[in-house]
C-alpha cells in the first residue's frame, strides 16, 4: 500500500505538470507553514525506510543505559514499530506515556526553559521579545518530548542523518543537541495545524547553540573521538537548528545563517579535526565502553565510503565542475557518476548556479554561458542515469536532493533570460539576495518548458 499524500502535497500543483513544483511552493511568501522539503516528504520516507525486522535485530545492541533506561517499558525499536500517524492524520502520543518518563527528563526540561529565558534576556531585544517561563511550560513537557523525539527520528532524521539513534539518550546528551531535536520534532509535528511555539523560540535557541559553538573554539579540546563527542553534539545541534531556521523563509534569518552561522560551523568542524577521522577498529566483542567509542568514531567520520572501499575516489568539487564544463569529459563523467548519490548532484547544481551568477556579474573574469549550459546538460545526463539506477533498486531521492532537478530547470531558465534583452527581474540583479520573494516572482514569470 502506498502512503497517502500529506496535506501540503494535495494542495499544490501536481509535479508532472510543473517543473517548479517545489520551488514555487517553497519560495511563496504566502505559505507560512511546511516550508521544509523534509516535511513535504516525511510521511512517505517513514514508511519507505523503516523496516521493523531491521530494528528488532538492532535492539540487542542498545547499551544498558540508553533511551529505554529512562523510559521503562519502552525500547528503541518502539519508536519505529509504532504507528506515527492515526487514521485521521494526527500524531499518536499513546505509545510513549508521560508516566513512563523519569524525573531526570523533567529536570532536563526545566533546565532548558531556564536557559532559554536567560538567553532571551541577554539578547537585549526588548521586554516584549523576551521569553517567560509561563509561555514555555506548556511546550516543554515530558509528553511533548516523547512525541517530538519520535517525530524527529521518524521523519526529519532521514534527511539529516547525523544523530545515532541506538545511543541517543535525552537524559545525558548535551543541551544544544536536545534543544535542536526537540524543536525539530515540534516544527514538523505541528506544521499541519500551525506551530505551538513562537518563532522567537527558535531564534533564542539558535543564539544559545551558537554561543556554545563559539566556546568550542576558545577552549582546548581533546582529539580522541569518545572525548570529542560532546563537542560534536554541539555541532550536530547547530546543523539541525540551521536547517530549521533556513526553512522559515525570513530574509534576515536566512542571511544570518548564510553569512554568519554556517561559516562558524564549518570553521569549528575543521578546527576540531572532525574531517580527519577514519575508521580505526572493528571489535570482535563489543561491551558498553567499546560500543560507545566505536559510535563516537563513526559520528566523526566524514569519508566513510572512501575508507571502506578501494574504488576510485571521487574528485574534488572544483575538478568535477571543470570536467562538467569540458565537452570531452564523457568518459570521466560516466566513471564518476557510478559513485554519485543525490546529495552529490545537489551540491554540483548549487555550484553551477554560483558559476551562472559569476557569469552575470563578471566577479572572476568572463565565463561563457555556453560552457555553463554544456555543464548543465552534462549534469542532467548524470541525474537521469543516477535516477534510473535508483528507480530500478526501488529507492527514492529524499529531502532537498529529491528536488535537485528543479534547480536544473531554474539554471537553464536563468541562463536563457540573463542573455536576453530587456531583462527586468530582481532575482537576476548583480547582488546577492536572501529574499525568497524575488525568486518566487522570477519562477512565476517563467513558462516552464514541457517535460518529456
Amino acid at each position: 500500500m502506498s502512503p497517502s499524500p500529506s496535506p501540503s502535497l494535495s494542495q499544490t500543483p501536481q509535479r508532472r505538470n510543473d517543473p517548479f513544483f517545489f520551488l514555487a511552493h517553497f519560495t511563496d511568501p504566502a505559505v507560512k507553514q511546511d516550508k521544509l522539503a523534509i516535511a513535504e516528504t516525511a510521511k512517505s520516507s517513514t514508511r519507505r525506510h523503516l523496516d521493523p525486522a531491521y530494528f528488532r535485530q538492532e535492539e540487542p545492541l542498545l547499551p544498558h543505559d540508553s533511551l529505554s533506561a529512562y523510559m521503562p517499558g519502552f525500547s528503541g525499536g518502539d519508536l519505529f514499530l509504532q504507528p506515527f500517524f492515526t487514521p485521521t492524520g494526527h500524531l499518536s502520543m499513546e505509545f510513549m506515556p508521560e508516566s513512563a518518563l523519569s524525573s531526570t527528563i523533567s529536570h532536563r526540561l526545566g533546565e532548558i526553559m531556564m536557559i532559554l529565558v536567560e538567553t532571551s534576556k541577554s539578547m537585549g531585544q526588548g521586554q516584549q521579545a523576551q521569553l517567560e517561563m509561563a509561555e514555555l511550560n506548556s511546550l516543554f513537557t515530558t509528553s511533548n518530548l516523547s512525541v517530538f523525539i519520535s517525530a524527529y527520528f521518524q521523519s526529519l532524521h532521514w534527511h539529516l542523518p547525523i544523530v545515532h539513534f541506538p545511543t541517543f539518550d535525552p537524559a545525558i546528551i548535551s543541551n544544544p543537541l536536545l534543544f535542536a531535536i526537540f524543536l525539530a520534532g515540534a516544527t514538523y509535528a505541528t506544521s499541519q495545524d500551525g506551530p505551538v511555539f513562537a518563532s522567537r523560540v527558535l531564534d533564542v535557541a539558535e543564539e544559545y547553540i551558537f554561543r556554545q559553538l563559539a566556546n568550542l573554539s576558545s577552549n582546548p579540546h581533546p582529539t580522541s573521538a569518545p572525548y570529542l563527542l560532546p563537542s560534536v553534539e554541539v555541532i550536530q545541534g547547530a546543523l539541525i537548528i540551521e536547517m530549521l531556521q533556513f526553512g522559515q523563509g525570513e530574509t534576515g534569518t536566512r542571511r544570518r545563517i548564510r553569512i554568519i552561522r554556517h561559516p562558524c560551523v564549518i570553521s569549528t568542524v575543521r578546527s576540531l579535526g572532525v574531517l580527519q577521522f577514519k575508521r580505526s577498529m572493528t571489535p570482535d566483542m563489543c561491551n558498553d565502553e567499546t560500543w560507545r567509542a566505536m559510535i563516537a568514531e563513526e559520528v566523526c567520520i566524514s569519508e566513510i565510503a572512501a575508507s571502506s572501499t578501494a574504488g576510485r575516489p571521487l574528485p574534488s568539487l572544483r575538478e568535477f565542475i571543470t570536467r562538467l564544463l569540458d565537452e570531452n569529459a564523457t568518459a570521466d563523467l560516466i566513471q564518476w557518476s557510478r559513485s554519485l548519490v543525490g546529495e552529490h548532484l545537489l551540491i554540483l547544481i548549487y555550484a553551477m548556479h554560483s558559476l551562472a551568477f559569476q557569469a552575470r556579474t563578471g566577479l572572476f573574469g568572463w565565463i561563457s554561458t555556453n560552457s555553463i549550459k554544456r555543464a548543465a546538460e552534462n549534469w542532467r545526463s548524470i541525474w537521469d542515469s543516477v535516477s534510473s539506477i535508483v528507480g530500478k533498486e526501488g529507492l527514492h531521492h529524499l529531502g532537498y536532493p529529491k528536488h535537485a532537478e528543479e534547480l536544473w530547470w531554474l539554471l537553464t531558465a536563468t541562463l536563457d533570460r540573463a542573455s536576453g534583452r530587456n531583462v527586468n527581474f530582481r532575482y537576476l540583479d548583480n547582488a546577492a539576495t536572501d529574499d525568497l520573494e524575488s525568486l518566487n516572482n522570477f519562477i512565476r514569470n517563467i513558462k516552464g518548458p514541457n517535460r518529456t
